[in-house]
């Protein structure tokens, strides 16, 4: 490469090369590269923190890539534009390089001056967003492998004793961490589909889902996700899909629901002494009746159902917290804290293999 770029900027390239219109292209590129390389690393970072401006999450890999390199490009646009094209160092320069170090500076510091705001119970509470794993395989995996229906957590087992695919929306997203941590421990080598909404209208089809099990050597398939009708009729679709492959599949019932985020109704308690609702079993089995219903259905094809509800139960009602951190980081998803304590469910689901 670098002989190769030596003859070129010797010998110049052919008028033909110059005269194509994707010549125009890369030159403009080259330009702009300086600033491409500036502005490709925060684009990133705050795509990894997390979605604010578009919900990326519910987005195939191979759309990411595209909105991630349209941002780019619209950031290093803009950076050349306005700012590595002017830039000139004189005092005007130096001015706009010092207050830019400042507010870098106080960003930095951002999170040690909220806590001279806040009480120690209300910081846990805030930090409950960032109590929560990756997205689904990880967006870096997603954008290297668009086309990848899935990929494996955890360390690679030589010999594994079974081989689970994980399947769900964001509900198994949220526990994933926790369940592959006791998966590992007992030998047992987890996958997990890319995708959002497997078995939700305009995601994978059952078939599909079983496909990617057998390609995958599979032995079980394990379900944790939010239900539907629909859901419903593909669940029973895969359910004798998988039957009939001599592939067992496996029900974990989602977590309690709450009529507002958890920690929105955490911070009103310790700010103005207003007691969360008690939501109990009466209100879970009232949301999810649907699934209720077709548990007798599911359990007469054969599938195991493993009750999670009951992990939260204090009293007659639902644990919104544990020690002051929040088990839940909005009204449905559990946190890392939250998902800790279904680790007994998840040993007895892998131990029942």
């Amino acid at each position: 490469i670098a002989a190769a770029t030596a003859l070129v900027l010797r010998q110049g390239l052919p008028a033909r090369l110059l005269a194509n219109p994707a010549s125009g292209a890369l030159e403009r590129l080259g330009r702009y590269s300086y600033s491409v390389y500036l502005a490709h690393y925060p684009v990133i970072v705050i795509y990894l923190h997390e979605s604010t401006f578009l919900d990326l999450n519910t987005m195939s890999p191979l759309r990411v890539t595209i909105v991630l390199g349209g941002c780019v490009f619209v950031a290093s646009a803009l950076l050349y534009r306005y700012i590595e094209s002017r830039l000139r160092f004189n005092a005007s320069s130096l001015r706009w390089s010092a207050l830019l170090a400042a507010l870098v500076l106080l960003a930095s510091q951002a999170e040690a001056m909220l806590g001279q705001f806040f009480d120690s119970r209300e910081m846990l509470i805030y930090q409950a967003r960032q109590d929560r794993a990756e997205f689904r395989c990880g967006k870096l995996y997603a954008t290297a492998h668009p086309g990848a229906r899935s990929c494996r957590l955890g360390a690679q087992i030589a010999q594994p004793r079974h081989r689970i695919l994980l399947v769900g929306n964001s509900l198994a997203d949220a526990v994933k961490q926790t369940f592959v941590q006791e998966a590992q421990r007992a030998g047992v080598q987890v996958h997990f589909l890319a995708e959002n909404d497997p078995l939700m209208r305009g995601g994978l089809a059952a078939q599909q889902v079983l496909d990617e099990a057998r390609m995958l050597g599979a032995d079980a398939i394990v379900l944790h996700t939010v239900w539907s009708t629909d859901t419903l009729e593909a669940t029973d679709r895969l359910v004798a899909l998988a039957h009939a492959a001599g592939m067992r599949v496996v029900l974990i019932m989602p977590p309690p629901t709450w009529p507002e985020p958890v920690p929105d109704l955490l911070l009103r308690s310790v700010r103005d002494g207003v007691a969360p609702p008690c939501v109990g079993m009466k209100d879970y089995e009232r949301h999810y009746h649907l699934l209720f219903e077709h548990l007798p259905a599911l359990r007469a094809q054969g599938v195991p159902v493993y009750d999670t509800a009951g992990v939260f139960l204090r009293s007659g009602c639902f644990a919104l917290e544990d020690r002051g951190r929040p088990l839940f980081y909005d009204y449905l998803h559990v946190t890392l804290t939250g998902s800790a304590l279904l680790k007994d469910v998840f040993r007895q689901v892998i131990a029942d293999l």
